[in-house]
């Protein structure tokens, strides 16, 4: 409905939370199907006004890793940038460790993106 309605980024959510359900399922495909109609989306400023747009960046970033494709990191690349825009904007320092560090989707998105910027034993940086 509202992919018909050219709110493509209000449609970003409910299809993110079906990628999520059928990544739980072990559908990747499905998954797959799911985030391919959001991707347009993640680069729309409309996407900050969802409830939770790091959670659906997130949900492209692991359907993207998990089917080994080049965009993921540069999903995750962009949802960790957005993180540090919103987390500089928050000027009370315990408020924003709390919204980098206790929000599940904040903090496994850091930590993704930690991951894959820090070289593994016997690796070149």
């Amino acid at each position: 409905m509202f992919e018909r309605s050219g709110q493509l980024s209000a449609a970003s959510e409910p299809a993110a939370g079906l990628a999520r359900v059928a990544m739980s399922r072990g559908d990747l495909s499905g998954a797959s199907r799911h985030i391919e109609r959001i991707i347009g989306a993640l680069d729309d400023a409309d996407l900050e006004r969802t409830s939770f747009p790091s959670l659906i960046r997130l949900t492209c970033y692991r359907v993207l890793s998990a089917q080994h494709d080049d965009r993921a990191d540069a999903v995750l690349a962009d949802v960790a940038a957005s993180l540090g825009a919103t987390a500089q904007r928050i000027d009370d320092p315990e408020v924003r460790r709390a919204f980098l560090d206790e929000v599940p989707a904040n903090k496994e998105v850091l930590a993704a993106a930690h991951a894959v910027h820090t070289p593994q034993a016997g690796q070149r940086p």
